[in-house]
């Protein structure tokens, strides 16, 4: 079974027809201090952290949902994600699985302006 589940559809968000789908992915969650810091092994520059579990959790899944976005606005290849039991960490650090759904994601983010006209009769 894949760890992402893909549909082609039209988005609204960029020209043309973009995957969107719902992913999960694996995370590495590393205590240093007060602070987790999370890294999403498979997508290069994917990184964030939190002050609590929670926090990180929260924050995870906010920048893979972001990476995402913008590899799906691109049209660039996502690879799929690895199998969690074969990603080393360090003997602070644990793996959690991630899930995000990038349509969900658009819909609470887009934030564009948008213009209408209104005809007040005299």
């Amino acid at each position: 079974m894949s760890l992402a589940e893909e549909t082609a559809v039209r988005c609204p968000f960029s020209k043309g027809v973009v995957i969107m789908a719902k992913y999960i992915y694996p995370a590495i969650f590393t205590l240093e201090g007060n602070t987790y810091n999370v890294a999403a092994p498979d997508l290069p520059g994917c990184f964030t952290c939190g002050e609590t579990l929670i926090d990180a959790v929260d924050m995870a899944r906010d920048a893979i949902s972001m990476w995402l976005c913008d590899a799906e606005n691109k049209n660039e290849t996502i690879l799929e994600p690895s199998d969690p039991k074969k990603i080393v960490c360090e003997s602070n650090s644990f793996i959690d699985l991630i899930d995000v759904d990038t349509t969900e994601y658009r819909r609470k983010n887009d934030n564009r302006a948008v213009k209408k006209s209104l005809s007040i009769p005299s």
